[in-house]
């Protein structure tokens, strides 16, 4: 009988509990809406937090996109140089797996700035206000 009644407890705990932060919310609204302001937490996200969000996803990016764009310099130079003195296949070749290199490079280097960018694109999809409908 004990652990029917300890269990019974915690139940009435729990929906006390539960009440409680009803309650809280209410009243939260009320006192907004008495105020005449929205309650910006009632989202689930604080604004100013919101935007800050915003600017790191746009700055990821746009350092995804700088950076599969601009080729790193002098990457491949002494390849291509090679190539450019003594045209052979042979140079040609190295020069060009070089250029592979390179781009493997970028896309490494790119790869956790296109990871951050995904997943902060959907808190901030979950998060973002709703637009108002007029009458």
């Amino acid at each position: 009988m004990s652990c029917a009644s300890s269990i019974l407890r915690y139940a009435d705990i729990k929906n006390k509990a539960r009440r409680l932060v009803c309650k809280s919310r209410l009243e939260s609204v009320e006192i907004g809406s008495s105020i005449g302001t929205e309650n910006n937490r009632s989202d689930g996200v604080n604004r100013p937090w919101y935007r800050v969000f915003w600017v790191f996803e746009v700055v990821a990016i746009l350092v995804v996109v700088f950076v599969l764009t601009v080729p790193i310099q002098d990457y491949a130079l002494r390849e291509f140089n090679k190539w450019y003195s003594h045209p052979s296949p042979e140079t040609l070749k190295a020069f060009q797996e070089k250029r592979q290199e390179e781009f493997r490079l970028r896309l490494t280097i790119a790869d956790p700035f296109g990871a951050a960018a995904l997943l902060l694109a959907f808190p901030l999809v979950r998060f973002r206000s709703k637009s108002r409908k007029s009458n």
